[in-house]
């Protein structure tokens, strides 16, 4: 069995529960378990579904059971006590758990796309997204600069083989980075003075103050930038790569 499909049977596994444990023509109840998804599951459900946002329970497993789920969507990033927590009290109170995972690459998160119907029993609509996501990003990667540098607070980038670099590489855009592998990584400042490019995305910063952000301020750097077209990205839409992977790109051109 090839890599590919070892990688589309571990999703679907997680994923998948058999047919009809949900009834597809009726309105489902559908909460979620991270922020990134109380936005983007009304985009991939029906109009007459249901989505429980974070704000309305908290994460709190009371407050999970007592607003009556069909299912409930979480990412890598749960709790393991409340994950083990949910899947005793899933038999007891009937919803089921649908976990959509941190991906590593764009190529994955279809993958995914192709998993996460039949979890939902919203074929159809999770298809429509996805395959709309695709025909976005083709357009929106035709406004972007072929090369990139993308700095965050307290000195951190991204690697080049990282979620974003990979992003970026479906619409012809390089990554510059000195980080290689694991996913991100600090560099120092003279590293950042070293990269060649002519577009520089500040990622995650804040108008608040924060001690990790203040060497933004070293002279050194601001002439530098200063040489350089700037942009930035707010850290709520960095926070959701997956599902909003197209503003982000979009906030890369926004400048």
């Amino acid at each position: 069995m090839t890599l590919w499909l070892i990688r589309v049977a571990w999703i679907t596994a997680i994923l998948y529960w058999p047919a009809g444990t949900l009834n597809a023509a009726e309105p489902l109840r559908v909460l979620s378990l991270n922020s990134c998804y109380d936005s983007w599951l009304p985009q991939v459900l029906e109009t007459e579904d249901t989505v429980i946002p974070t704000s309305e329970h908290g994460n709190r497993l009371e407050s999970i059971i007592r607003a009556q789920p069909d299912v409930v969507v979480h990412n890598s990033f749960i709790s393991g006590v409340l994950l083990q927590a949910l899947q005793r009290a899933a038999t007891d109170y009937g919803f089921r758990l649908v976990a959509v995972q941190h991906p590593q690459s764009w190529q994955e998160w279809q993958e995914q796309g192709k998993a996460i119907g039949p979890a939902l029993q919203r074929e159809a609509t999770v298809k429509q997204w996805f395959a709309l996501q695709q025909e976005q990003l083709t357009e929106t990667g035709n406004e972007l600069p072929r090369t990139v540098a993308i700095l965050m607070p307290n000195y951190f980038m991204w690697a080049a083989d990282s979620w974003t670099a990979d992003l970026l590489a479906q619409v012809g855009v390089e990554l510059i980075t000195p980080i290689q592998t694991g996913q991100l990584g600090q560099v120092e400042l003279a590293g950042v003075l070293r990269l060649e490019t002519e577009y520089l995305v500040l990622e995650g910063f804040s108008e608040h103050y924060s001690r990790g952000q203040d060497w933004l301020h070293h002279r050194a750097l601001r002439q530098w930038s200063s040489e350089r077209q700037t942009t930035s990205i707010a850290g709520e839409i960095a926070g959701c790569p997956a599902t909003q992977a197209i503003d982000y790109l979009e906030a890369i051109q926004s400048d």
